[in-house]
């Protein structure tokens, strides 16, 4: 027996804008050498082998970014895309069920789940450093999928990386490619 659809959503780039991302391409010019250092340094983190502090105090004896001033532009730079999440609870309302699944690191990804109150919004929520585990690993979305005892009649990833959607069809999985809530919209309506 199916039930509905099964909605998996990223958090940065999604439902909160991107900061890692953002604050690697303000910094640096080369757009490319950007996205390298943003995934040099945070893999570890957003598999839960650092904390977010650890690797600023790292970022900071490699790149000379003082560590303080760059956590609170992280912190600064968090902003609620408060009409996707509506439509996040819209999706729910139609009998889907959400699932928010994150790259991120500890403790900052926690902190913005209890801010945002994200328990309310989605029926759960896997985090990459808490499983060890990051996009787009298969593995983490069979996870997630699979700690349901349910089937459902189709599964969706929302992500706002290409990188992450490009393997989702070996597993069943219909990537959407998030950039605007337009869009999204199109994609369900």
């Amino acid at each position: 027996m199916t039930m509905g659809n099964l909605i998996l959503c990223d958090c940065f780039g999604v439902i909160l804008d991107e900061v890692a991302v953002g604050w690697f391409r303000d910094h640096f010019e080369d757009q490319n050498e950007a996205d390298y250092l943003k995934d040099k340094y945070f893999v570890d983190v957003d598999l839960g082998n650092m904390p977010l502090d650890d690797v600023f105090k790292i970022i900071e004896r490699d790149l000379g970014f003082n560590a303080e001033e760059m956590k609170k532009d992280w912190y600064s730079r968090i902003n609620l895309r408060a009409s996707v999440l509506d439509y996040i609870d819209e999706l729910r309302a139609r009998g889907n069920t959400l699932v928010l699944l994150s790259n991120a690191g500890y403790p900052f990804i926690h902190d913005m789940i209890k801010k945002y109150d994200f328990e309310k919004h989605f029926d759960k929520i896997f985090v990459s450093c808490d499983h060890h585990l990051i996009k787009p690993d298969l593995a983490f979305y069979k996870l997630a999928v699979n700690s349901f005892e349910k089937r459902f009649d189709k599964i969706f990833m929302i992500d706002d990386s290409p990188r992450n959607l490009e393997p989702l069809s070996q597993i069943g999985i219909t990537g959407i490619l998030f950039s605007n809530l337009e869009l999204l919209k199109k994609s369900f309506d």
